[in-house]
């Protein structure tokens, strides 16, 4: 096997250190070098650009297993999003949480909530996707919807942003501050 070159290293070092920034992703400073050398090494290892570009699920595993560091399943999940948004939905624990409260109130697929992988989870928000009748929508809009309505259930305030203009997304506007009897809102391309 080759070694890493610095080059490949100061390719993917900036995607990792703004994707931690853009979506504070908690990596560690002290993981954003080994994690961009991992990303660098599957590379060459399992040819990672090519499973991004046909949307192979196993990427976000692959990514988040670093040995050595904590598993950072969100910024896998970005990491794929961003090089291909069409196959890669963004997990983070707002969507999970959006996700998990659907489930719990129309069922629309059977999961255990605390033993799935990314590849797992791309399939709960396909299913998703296909029980609301929302095929019409890509990942990155499903990923507003969840990540917003998520916070919402979650009691966080995520609607500043949206208010500001820094989500630019039309999505459930109306929402008012969450009540612990509610239900989960409708789901309808109206609010998505």
């Amino acid at each position: 096997m080759r070694s890493i070159r610095v080059a490949e290293i100061q390719d993917v070092l900036p995607k990792v250190l703004v994707l931690n920034q853009l979506y504070s992703t908690r990596i560690l400073s002290t993981h954003v070098e080994p994690l961009a050398r991992h990303i660098v090494k599957l590379g060459i290892e399992v040819g990672i650009d090519a499973l991004l570009a046909e949307g192979s699920p196993c990427v976000g595993d692959l990514i988040r297993k670093c040995e050595g560091l904590r598993q950072y399943s969100s910024f896998a999940s970005k990491y794929c999003s961003w090089h291909n948004p069409t196959a890669y939905p963004i997990y983070d624990s707002y969507a999970e949480e959006c996700l998990w409260q659907y489930k719990k109130q129309g069922g629309f697929l059977e999961y255990d909530r605390n033993h799935y992988d990314y590849a797992g989870y791309v399939g709960i928000v396909g299913a998703f996707r296909e029980h609301y009748g929302l095929r019409q929508f890509t990942f990155k809009e499903l990923d507003k919807f969840l990540y917003l309505t998520g916070g919402h259930l979650k009691g966080k305030f995520v609607f500043a942003a949206l208010a500001e203009g820094r989500l630019g997304t039309e999505a459930i506007v109306s929402i008012e501050p969450r009540n612990p009897h509610e239900e989960v809102p409708q789901v309808s391309p109206v609010n998505i």
